[in-house]
């Protein structure tokens, strides 16, 4: 996974892009994500999942 240094968008994939596909920054403002970045973008992205399913039940 790969972070935008100038609008934070997260990218998945083996390498950064050329581009942000959100800000249109180029690929040198990408960092990697660390191992603890990535396990917490998991644990967030299920969180959301659980949340909106919640929302869902509850309409």
């Amino acid at each position: 996974m790969w972070k935008c240094s100038v609008c934070r968008y997260v990218h998945e994939g083996d390498g950064a892009p050329e581009k942000c596909v959100k800000c249109g920054a180029s690929q040198d403002k990408f960092e990697a994500l660390s191992d603890d970045g990535r396990q917490l973008m998991e644990r967030a992205r299920f969180s959301n999942r659980l949340l909106a399913a919640l929302i869902d039940i509850g309409s």
